[in-house]
């Protein structure tokens, strides 16, 4: 799986990976056709559907490793893709004892054990420790302050739909004690690893190459919300998680290559420019009008009342957010003005002394 290549600048043997994304691509397209055999017609056992991903999970965490090993890593680089490994893993064992479990007869894939949910909770935390560790790549208040309305303008539209599509319809159904402080757990885990991915999407690339970043936000986010779709499948069918792990592995994979090729080639992970601005916080708030031009028509009162709200406190942190970035650019243009002015002078100053 590793092969070894001799770069002749510098002498130094560098592992270069090959064949973990050819894996990882042939595993995650025979779930996703198992996926789909088993949506149609329940045949063969559970645990088919959960060692692909496992497999898959398990080489995420080598491949981040070897990443975070790479000579020539920074320090916080290699902290980032240590921590991702560290959460792949206890992700893998997460679905290793759900394909245990699947080994049972008449189990039921979509069942979540407490061991697994633990596992699974380790895994969050992980990786939302590696998320919330990469520095925020801005260097003065105004930005600091940019930078944080935008990400409450992503986050109050994140809640905003997470709460229409997913906490609304379960509101008012009879679930259990139990059921309910899991879905409360989940909710809040799944608006932490929103914030965390945001920031990484806003503010990441300072440290992390983009092309590591693409893959690995996307991986975040399908994990983040692909399983709200799982009370709408059969309940012989297959679960949302089988399908959900060895696509995010999928991607992580790719993530963590592109890390690897970037150090690689380079010698060094150098920090990347920031984006002068985001089209995301404004995305966000096109997706929540949309939301409301749909409760206004076929909504309840209520929803229509607490999406009109939401939009309302949108349009307030947009609006700041815009009247700080034309305060910042009036400041810039005035302090060019006076630049250009002194220059003037003292042009006409060096004439003067010219002439005499």
């Amino acid at each position: 799986m590793v092969g070894v290549v001799r770069h002749p600048a510098d002498g130094v043997q560098v592992p270069i990976l090959r064949r973990p994304m050819r894996i990882a691509s042939v595993l995650t397209a025979v779930t996703v056709l198992w996926f789909i055999v088993r949506l149609l017609t329940p045949v063969g056992p559970v645990v088919i559907g959960w060692l692909p991903g496992v497999v898959v999970v398990f080489l995420v965490g080598a491949v981040c490793l070897a990443t975070a090993r790479r000579p020539g890593v920074s320090r916080t680089v290699a902290r980032f893709w240590t921590a991702i490994a560290v959460g792949a893993f206890f992700v893998g064992l997460g679905t290793l004892a759900r394909a245990l479990r699947g080994l049972e007869p008449g189990a039921d894939a979509h069942v979540v054990g407490v061991p697994d949910m633990v596992l699974y909770l380790c895994a969050v935390t992980a990786l939302g420790w590696a998320l919330f560790r990469l520095p925020l790549g801005v260097t003065d208040a105004g930005q600091r302050w940019r930078f944080w309305l935008d990400l409450s303008t992503v986050m109050v539209s994140t809640a905003l739909f997470f709460w229409y599509l997913s906490v609304r319809p379960s509101l008012g159904k009879g679930h259990q004690e139990q059921a309910a402080f899991t879905g409360l757990v989940v909710s809040a885990l799944v608006l932490v690893l929103a914030f965390a991915v945001v920031k990484v999407i806003l503010t990441g690339a300072a440290t992390i190459p983009t092309g590591s970043l693409r893959p690995l936000g996307l991986a975040l986010l399908i994990g983040t919300v692909a399983s709200a779709p799982e009370p709408l499948l059969p309940t012989s069918g297959p679960s949302m998680g089988q399908l959900v792990v060895p696509v995010t592995g999928l991607l992580a994979v790719v993530a963590a290559s592109r890390q690897f090729r970037v150090a690689s080639e380079r010698g060094a992970t150098k920090p990347q420019p920031t984006r002068r601005f985001s089209v995301l916080p404004y995305s966000a708030v096109a997706a929540s009008g949309g939301l409301l031009m749909y409760t206004a028509v076929l909504g309840r009162t209520t929803d229509r009342v607490i999406v009109a709200g939401a939009v309302v406190c949108l349009v307030g942190l947009v609006t700041s957010r815009q009247v700080l970035a034309l305060a910042d650019n009036s400041r810039l243009v005035t302090q060019l003005d006076v630049g250009m002015a002194a220059l003037a002078e003292r042009e006409q100053r060096f004439r003067a002394l010219v002439r005499n």
